[in-house]
């Protein structure tokens, strides 16, 4: 294994070689990243075999990747262009286009009801019963499988829809101009209905800049650009803010925080990336430890997704990272240059959405850029060899996830 000195000379030699050829001088920011991806490739420790695969979702701006959703062995993803698009992992190919909308797919989910006795039901292999997918051109649809005899539904709004966010029968919409729609999702033997339950207007200093909603135990929480938490139940029209204060860093919190990236995880667990480098974490949507990425990480982060226990963090230069928690409190004193596995999935280009599920007692995680999606599957190298990462981590969160399959199970209708 090289040392840190042996790194640094080779870094050296192969920028100044690069700046020969392509008469560009290096920056001392490119000897930084470029020092960072080479002492994590060869530092890293291999800790369970894997598998890793890729396939190209589309090959022009107009296809590019803005959201993704997996289902099982399959993968949905929402484009620029306005489509919906299931793939296969297996197989690593296209299986339909689902929805078209007129503008970009802003956010998309997917249903699967528990119990389909009561209804007309085909024989199909589809992986989903019903996909619900927003876009700007203000408008929500959800797709029934090809399983029933029903026709999709369609939901206009006079403001495009920024986000949405599904909890068992029921999905919180949030548009544009700060307004937030409670629909509740109807389903008869020949009848698919979206019918809006509650409507209710957020009241915040930036209202505009919101773009992360959470829909949790009957609470909604939102995410503004200062990292102002917004709450509110879900049948009642008054917000509560709660303002976050930093901790464990040296920026005081006296202007806007340029959040690029929000996401809200259980309700509670609040992880943003700024435009400055930092990655700021909450497990009470109030107290936030900032972490210098540039120090620990390559690259700038791009996506974070929570799973259970799993965190994974990527990176706007390709890098995928893997993080395991025991508890919530855990996620306040990580070390960032630790990570339970790492890879550089491409180079040079952003991941910009992940999602994880844990299949078959294994995770399957999905990262994509704007044209490529990466599979990564742990598996046991031999039959005899078990795989801890994947048994540790399907393990917690399978216990992690238990109270929300139940709250799904007491919200979904029986049809």
């Amino acid at each position: 294994m090289l040392c840190k000195r042996e790194i640094a000379t080779k870094v050296f030699t192969e920028l100044t070689l690069h700046w020969l050829r392509a008469e560009k001088k290096p920056s001392e920011n490119d000897y930084k990243t470029t020092f960072l991806v080479h002492y994590k490739q060869k530092t890293m420790k291999k800790t369970s075999d894997y598998l890793l695969t890729y396939f190209t979702i589309g090959d022009m701006r107009d296809f590019d990747c803005k959201c993704i959703k997996v289902i099982g062995d399959h993968l949905l993803t929402g484009h620029w262009n306005g489509s919906v698009i299931l793939w296969d992992t297996r197989i690593n190919q296209f299986v339909a286009t689902l929805v078209k909308h007129k503008k970009e797919v802003t956010a998309l989910d997917a249903i699967k009801l528990l119990d389909c006795s009561k209804l007309d039901v085909r024989d199909t292999s589809d992986p989903y019963d019903f996909v619900l997918s927003s876009s700007k051109d203000r408008t929500l649809r959800c797709v029934p499988s090809s399983k029933f005899k029903l026709d999709e539904d369609v939901v206009h709004f006079n403001s495009p829809v920024i986000n949405f966010r599904l909890f068992g029968m029921r999905f919180a919409v949030l548009m544009k101009s700060g307004r937030i729609d409670l629909f509740k999702i109807t389903v008869t033997t020949n009848i698919l209905l979206l019918k809006r339950t509650h409507r209710t207007w957020m009241v915040g200093r930036h209202l505009n800049s919101c773009t992360c909603l959470c829909f949790w135990n009957d609470t909604l929480t939102c995410l503004d650009s200062y990292i102002d938490c917004y709450t509110s139940k879900a049948n009642e029209d008054s917000w509560s803010c709660r303002a976050p204060s930093l901790v464990e860093t040296d920026v005081s919190y006296d202007a806007d925080i340029n959040v690029l990236t929000g996401n809200i995880f259980r309700g509670n667990i609040v992880v943003s990336s700024t435009i400055d480098g930092r990655l700021l974490i909450s497990v009470d949507a109030l107290r936030f430890t900032s972490y210098l990425t540039v120090k620990d990480l390559a690259g700038a982060v791009s996506s974070v997704c929570i799973a259970g226990n799993l965190l994974v963090i990527g990176t706007n230069i390709g890098f995928l990272y893997l993080y395991y928690f025991e508890k919530d409190s855990d996620l306040l004193t990580m070390q960032l240059d630790q990570p339970k596995w790492c890879r550089q999935l491409c180079n040079g280009k952003a991941i910009v959405c992940i999602d994880v599920k844990f299949h078959a007692r294994e995770p399957l995680i999905v990262a994509v850029t704007k044209i490529e999606a990466f599979v990564v599957r742990f598996v046991a190298p031999s039959k005899t060899t078990s795989n801890k990462i994947g048994l540790e981590l399907s393990r917690k969160y399978f216990e992690s996830m238990v109270n929300l399959e139940i709250g799904r199970a007491s919200c979904r209708e029986r049809v």
